[in-house]
């Protein structure tokens, strides 16, 4: 278990340890295949269901690296979403960029803007109902800037 100041991280599909003998008296429960992913989930009551359901109910999470369009995984972030008023968790997401050629001419850029800002707006209600506050990024290389940016808020 963590330190109060220090990050949790929890591998729900197991780990393999750094010194082969810290794994001997454990059973690492590996997920390779699709097979074990569907066996780990089927349990509602395995370890790593609970312990997903327990930090997304009790604490505030961050998403990264995570499209989030995994139903396994929007399961339990529903469940804990009914017991918020208001979204806790946060992702950060890159934007669609979206290029459109029309046949006859070009799409005027105003038009694609605001599908896109629709379509950004509809993803965001849609995680806010699951309890997830999303920060957008046109590029991935933002993403050390506001990671950097929240460690020292």
């Amino acid at each position: 278990m963590p330190d109060r100041n220090q990050l949790s991280i929890y591998p729900v599909h197991g780990f393999l340890p750094q010194k082969p003998e810290e794994g001997e008296s454990q059973d690492l429960n590996l997920v390779f295949s699709e097979e074990d992913y569907h066996r780990v989930y089927r349990d509602a009551y395995g370890w790593s269901n609970l312990v997903q359901l327990n930090a997304f109910r009790d604490t505030t999470c961050l998403f990264l690296g995570c499209s989030l369009t995994d139903p396994n995984m929007r399961r339990p972030l529903d469940v804990a979403a009914r017991t918020e008023e208001k979204a806790r968790h946060y992702a950060i997401l890159k934007r669609k960029s979206l290029e459109l050629t029309a046949a006859g001419g070009k799409v005027k850029q105003e038009i694609l803007e605001e599908y896109q800002q629709i379509d950004n707006n509809i993803r965001e209600s849609y995680y806010e109902s699951l309890g997830i506050n999303i920060i957008w990024v046109d590029r991935y290389d933002e993403i050390p800037d506001i990671l950097k940016a929240l460690r020292e808020t």
